[in-house]
């Protein structure tokens, strides 16, 4: 009788040991799962920044002559120039602006936060109505337009103002 005791034990023992392995096997493979998903999802970022560029050592051009159109009437100075223009299109305005010394804002016409001004021409010194679709360059007097000078007149303009 004692020998049945004894192999029923050994029978539950060997038994309580395959279910521990299953359970140790189990385990394993679900820790390589989430380890194998952990490995792909870095990979995939290295990607994705290796793809924008973010590993690239970038210089940070800090500009304070470049505004936002929002601000365009609510500069310190009592006088100043604005000068709104599409970087990427109005290659001759920029060419002509590299040589003038007088400080004049810039509107990127390009830039999406500028998108609200883009539009029909309705040139107002009300910036909810003030629209342009075009470059334009505006010297403003006490928060007031005082001169407009129109895309065909301001690489003209920007020239004269280098001569002086």
């Amino acid at each position: 009788m004692a020998s049945k005791k004894q192999k029923e034990i050994k029978k539950q023992l060997k038994k309580q040991r395959e279910e521990d392995n299953d359970i140790r096997t189990k385990i394993i493979k679900a820790l390589k799962i989430l380890v194998g998903i952990l490995i792909f999802m870095i990979i995939t970022l290295l990607i994705t920044k290796y793809a924008n560029g973010d590993f690239s050592s970038k210089e940070i051009d800090i500009s304070y002559d470049t505004i936002i159109a929002g601000q365009m009437f609510n500069r310190t100075e009592s006088d100043y120039t604005i000068l709104m223009y599409s970087y990427k299109n109005d290659t001759s305005i920029a060419s002509a602006l590299e040589n003038v010394s007088k400080k004049i804002y810039k509107i990127n016409l390009d830039d999406k936060m500028n998108s609200s001004i883009i539009g029909e021409k309705n040139i107002t010194n009300d910036i909810k109505t003030f629209k342009t679709n075009e470059a334009v360059l505006l010297e403003i007097k006490n928060g007031k337009i005082a001169n407009v000078i129109e895309k065909s007149n301001i690489v003209s303009y920007l020239q004269s103002l280098s001569n002086n």
